[in-house]
């Protein structure tokens, strides 16, 4: 038998109602969030802080500003040359002068960002506001004979700005210090002084020495002639523990990691207790260099270029112990100072061995006033005669940067030789480059097999000499000192005219 299926009885409800009660609670919540925001606005509007000003000088007026933080430490400076503030505990040590206008300002128009409430029961206990242990006190004197001491507290939580907590002494009021005045008053000590930079130009060295922990010596590299002369990068040699001719792309190198050392933040003056404290006595490394007298192009704070003249000096800057593992302490000018320790790590880890020249011939053709080659077939001797050219007007015929310009002859045993010949001989003996280093505990022994001795225009002798050392390679030996080695006949190989 079939039964009945029943059957959804059909709603009666107006289908336009839906829609309409979905935009009635749009229209609801709309509404609620308007009102918020007009209650937000309102009470913003009504949540306003007044400044109160806690002293109106004149800049000349302050006096003194004593600083005090949680660790007993703190500094205290003095105006006693207007608009020049100095260490009372060493009142030739200046502050810097951008630290010491702002520091003027502030004193001597100080005011509080906003007075939190006039009521001291609203902020205790202190600890709350990090009032209990001030993280500074600072008391600012006056000419007129008042003070102010404030006390500069934790940071605001929750705040719109980067405010601080503060009372000041003899007011009962809390007040809100902005933070960028409250971390001028969190100085440590060593940021406020005056860094003198040393002056340091790689153009004016002329001698570079090294010493290690308990002096010890590293290295000592020299520069052969005038800082002037136009191939005076290529000039240097290393003097000790060794005489050998420097290559001129390291030394370049090693001059402007010198040039650039920058002293970050002054640490004390240089006495016997300082030096000890920072491991100066013993120190880690020194660095010496001598700079000739010159000239040099300078651009001034305001941007303008000028020439000025530097006098002779000597610089030494002496490495103590780390302060951390990126900053070391280092004595200068009779001040112990910081400075990045990545600026100092590739002059104590320098091997001078790398600073040699790969390049056993040296001597530039325009400098060669004599070359002597002597081998198993006798000795040719090559003298050059340079002779200055005379314009019509019996004037000296120069280039264009001013120099004298000569005409070049070349005699081999006292017979002409073709210049463009030699030079062409030449220049491939001065691109053969050694193929490797000695062991240090190479002993040389056999004769020379061939010997060149270069003699350029100012007289300077270099002697290279090819001795045997294995079948397949020469010992190079300059002036005396062997370090590399090559393969043979790379420079007998080259047949001079």
């Amino acid at each position: 038998m079939m039964q009945d299926v029943r059957r959804k009885t059909p709603s009666h409800r107006p289908r336009w109602l839906l829609p309409v009660i979905a935009l009635v609670l749009l229209a609801c919540v709309l509404a609620a969030l308007v009102i918020t925001s007009l209650k937000k606005e309102e009470i913003v509007a009504v949540f306003q802080y007044e400044k109160a000003v806690l002293s109106a000088r004149p800049a000349s007026d302050v006096l003194s500003i004593r600083v005090t933080h949680p660790a007993g430490t703190g500094w205290c400076v003095e105006q006693l040359t207007p608009g020049v503030l100095t260490l009372e505990d060493q009142p030739n040590t200046p502050v810097d002068d951008a630290t010491a206008a702002l520091l003027l300002q502030v004193t001597s128009a100080l005011s509080s960002q906003a007075v939190l409430t006039d009521n001291p029961a609203d902020y205790q206990p202190l600890s709350d506001f990090g009032l209990d242990t001030p993280r500074s006190i600072v008391t600012v004197s006056y000419a007129d004979g008042g003070s102010l001491t404030l006390r500069i507290g934790g940071a605001m939580p929750y705040a719109d700005e980067p405010w601080l907590y503060m009372t000041v002494d003899g007011d009962q009021r809390l007040h809100a210090m902005e933070k960028g005045t409250a971390e001028l008053f969190l100085l440590d000590k060593s940021l406020l002084m005056q860094i003198t930079q040393p002056v340091l130009h790689s153009a004016r060295f002329d001698i570079i020495r090294l010493e290690g922990e308990n002096g010890a010596l590293i290295g000592e590299w020299s520069l052969q002639g005038a800082i002037l002369e136009d191939d005076a990068a290529e000039q240097w040699q290393l003097t000790q523990p060794y005489v050998y001719p420097a290559d001129g792309d390291a030394l370049s190198t090693l001059r402007q990691h010198i040039a650039s050392l920058y002293l970050g933040a002054y640490v004390a003056p240089a006495d016997p207790e300082a030096l000890s404290q920072y491991g100066l006595t013993a120190p880690r490394l020194t660095v010496t260099v001598h700079q000739a007298a010159g000239d040099i192009g300078v651009v001034s704070s305001s941007g303008v270029y000028d020439v000025q003249h530097f006098p002779e000096e000597t610089f030494t800057l002496t490495v103590g112990s780390a302060m951390t593992e990126d900053i070391d302490y280092v004595l200068w000018n009779g001040g112990i100072y910081t400075t990045s320790h990545y600026a100092l790590a590739s002059l104590m880890n320098i091997n001078p061995a790398a600073t040699l020249s790969p390049y056993p011939v040296t001597t530039a053709m325009g400098n060669l006033a004599r070359l002597t080659v002597e081998d198993i077939s006798g000795v040719r001797e090559y003298v050059f005669t340079r002779t200055e050219q005379v314009a019509s007007n019996n004037d000296l015929v120069t280039d264009a940067a001013g120099r004298t310009v000569y005409d070049v002859s070349v005699t081999r045993n006292g017979e002409a030789v073709e210049l463009s010949a030699f030079e062409a001989a030449y220049n491939q003996l001065i691109v053969q480059r050694v193929s490797g280093q000695l062991p240090a505990d190479a002993a040389i022994t056999s004769e020379a097999h061939t010997t060149f001795t270069f003699e350029d225009i100012s007289g300077d002798k270099r002697t290279l000499a090819l001795v045997p050392w294995d079948a397949f390679h020469d010992a190079v030996v300059i002036d005396g000192v062997a370090v590399f080695y090559m393969v043979k006949d790379s420079l007998t190989a080259v047949t001079l005219p």
